[in-house]
């Protein structure tokens, strides 16, 4: 059986990876260089923990299109806070 794809890779776990073993370069082998990637890779990755606060330093996601404007019909008139009853801020307009 054929094993699956490799994944692509994780901009964040490896920019964090780097960062961890950068004061390790030229001290120690490449091959333990690499050992110690693979080791922080799978701790940052399975350890409850460690996945948390990778999570943490992950760019928050832009919201392109809220549902509420997407579910929305287009042929309909009026925006997306006409049926919401709010004012705007500041304003005294409805």
């Amino acid at each position: 059986m054929p094993s699956p794809p490799p994944s692509p890779p994780d901009p964040v776990l490896e920019t964090e990876v780097e960062r961890a073993v950068a004061p390790y370069r030229g001290v120690v082998s490449a091959e333990v260089l690499d050992q110690m990637k693979e080791r922080l890779r799978e701790a940052l990755l399975f350890h409850p923990v460690a996945r948390r606060l990778l999570n943490r330093v992950r760019p928050v996601p832009v919201l392109q299109q809220s549902d509420e404007i997407q579910g929305r019909d287009p042929g309909k008139s009026g925006g997306a806070h006409a049926s919401s009853g709010r004012r705007k801020a500041g304003g005294d307009e409805p």
